[in-house]
């Protein structure tokens, strides 16, 4: 296992040679097996697929697809054998880069803490693709105190506390205390986890999400979750006031979604990669 520097603070050219660096890094490492497996990869996988030896096996689980359209007309990918984490990655591969046999395996849940409770508050975390504005209208038409943590800078209504992004942990702990969890997401066709969700889920928490390739996986409507439409504030407004007052609905939501999410393990995981 090699893992590679955190390209997060990186701009956006540093960040392409670091994916160059790490994949000249791994290139080198993978001349003594027979298969690669690269974990939330980016471009450094044209790099890998195009000089790694045709007698090694190259796998990439949970690939952060590039949004730049300049590398759709490259078929390098072809050689790659693909897990998706959302179906609708699936769909995406073999649009633009003629991929079609991708594989999709659930994302692994974490291990429960047992610890959870609920708080006055509704919490909401993450980057990756999330409607803020979305969610900030609601929240500040239903008055419901929220705390969100991200790495934006967001212009908050005086009932919702904006924090800097917290540690995978810090963030956990955060929204074990809350009431409900509310994650808004933007339609795209661009990766995105659900690792919040079913941090949630495990929990037991009660889960307001909107309906996109990434949470429609994982949660049934009115079953593990309340799932709204993109860029409906009316909606978002309506399920977090229901949920906000009705204690049996949560404890319903929840208890299913711990259900769920408990079959989503590590174990289950790496052994489909593998296989």
């Amino acid at each position: 296992m090699q893992r590679r520097v955190s390209t997060l603070a990186l701009g956006r050219w540093k960040t392409r040679v670091a994916y160059v660096r790490s994949a000249i890094d791994l290139l080198r490492a993978a001349r003594g097996y027979d298969r690669v497996v690269l974990v939330t990869g980016g471009v450094e996988l044209f790099v890998l697929a195009a000089l790694l030896p045709r007698s090694k096996t190259l796998i990439a689980a949970d690939w952060l697809m590039p949004a730049s359209t300049m590398l759709d007309r490259s078929r390098l990918l072809r050689r790659v054998r693909f897990v998706v984490i959302r179906r609708s990655d699936m769909t995406t591969l073999a649009t633009r880069f003629g991929v079609t046999d991708a594989r999709f395996v659930p994302f692994p849940a974490s291990e429960p803490s047992g610890q959870a409770s609920e708080h006055e508050y509704v919490y909401s975390g993450g980057w990756a693709h999330r409607d803020w504005p979305t969610l900030l209208a609601a929240l500040e038409q239903t008055g419901i105190p929220a705390v969100i943590s991200t790495g934006h800078r967001l212009a908050a209504p005086p009932n919702v506390s904006v924090v800097d992004q917290l540690s995978p942990e810090e963030g956990r702990e955060r929204m074990r205390s809350s009431r409900v969890v509310a994650l808004a997401f933007s339609e795209t066709t661009l990766p995105s986890g659900p690792t919040v969700l079913l941090d949630a889920m495990v929990e037991g928490k009660a889960v307001v999400v909107t309906d996109v390739g990434g949470t429609r996986d994982y949660a049934d409507d009115d079953r593990e979750a309340l799932l709204v439409p993109p860029g409906d504030v009316n909606a978002l407004v309506r399920a977090l006031s229901r949920l906000w007052e009705d204690s049996s609905l949560r404890l319903r939501l929840g208890t299913a979604a711990r259900e769920r999410a408990s079959g989503m393990t590590s174990e289950r995981f790496w052994h489909e990669v593998l296989r």
